[in-house]
Formats: C-alpha cells, structure tokens, sequence
C-alpha cells in the first residue's frame, strides 16, 4: 500500500489509516489484530484495491493513531464510526481479524446499519478467557519494550499445535 500516510482526527483523536482504491468500489473495512496495526492488511488491499474502495484503519493505541484511554472494542468500533463520517462512507464490508473481529461484533451491536456485511477472520463471539487477560498486559509492555514481532513471537507455542 504505498502512499501517504492519512491521520484523520475524531473527537480529538488522531486516527491513522489507509484510503485506497476505486472509489465507486465496494467499500472494506479492515481492522487489525492484536497487536499489530493496519499494515498488516497490505496484501489484501493490494489484491482489492482495483475493485474495492479499501480502508484499513488503526485502532487508538496502534499504530499512527493516539495512545489514549479509554481502550474497549465499543470506543474502537465508535472511533471506527467516526473515521467513516468523515470519509463520507455510509455502509461497509467489515474485515475483523483477531481482535479486529471482537471490534467488528461491538461495531454491528453499536452501528448495525453502517454494515454491509462482516468478514470474521480466526475470532470468537466470546470474550476472552481470563489467562488471556492476565497475559495481555505482558503482551503489550513486550509490543511496547521491543516491537510488535517480539510480541507475536512470544504467542506462537499458544497458537500453533505440537507436532
């Protein structure tokens, strides 16, 4: 995704995000994981960006956008919300990934008629399990301490089954 890199600014929060593609396209929504930000989304808008109109956005917190509480998947979805009216974007393909899922679900609860339809990729309904949240803010002070693959690098042996 080459280009400059957009911020937009919603109730006093800088928004960093990804505009690109046809105008007159399907409008994407994409929303990263954990803890990752929009970047991650780079060959699938470039495999998009002919047909669709792509968004990738950073959640606050990530990325280019501000680190500023309060952090819930219903202030991501709002703050996602918000980026749309300012791109004049009514309704969207929402693209979840992870975490990006979970704000996808508060998205449909809190703004059900701004969605076209979901696209939920490896996420659940539920919420996380409390060894999970025990975990996260070791996760986010290594993301923090030393960079987002460290973080990724150290939830490989949970994610990938022995063999």
């Amino acid at each position: 995704m080459a280009g400059a890199r957009l911020i937009a600014v919603v109730d006093s929060l800088d928004v960093g995000y990804d505009d690109v593609g046809s105008g007159a396209g399907v409008p994407l929504l994409f929303v990263h994981a954990f803890p990752l930000n929009r970047t991650m989304w780079a060959p699938q808008v470039s495999a998009l960006v002919e047909r669709c109109r792509c968004v990738a956005a950073d959640l606050r917190g990530f990325g280019d956008s501000s680190v500023r509480p309060p952090y819930s998947m219903e202030q991501f979805a709002d703050d996602l919300a918000h980026l749309l009216d300012q791109l004049h974007i009514e309704k969207v393909v929402f693209c979840g990934l992870s975490m990006g899922g979970y704000v996808a679900f508060a998205f449909w609860r809190r703004h059900r008629q701004r969605v076209r339809a979901l696209v939920l990729a490896d996420t659940r309904a539920t919420s996380d399990t409390e060894e999970t949240l025990a975990r996260r803010p070791q996760m986010i002070q290594l993301a923090d301490v030393e960079c987002a693959t460290a973080a990724d690098s150290a939830q490989v042996p949970r994610l990938i089954g022995n063999t």
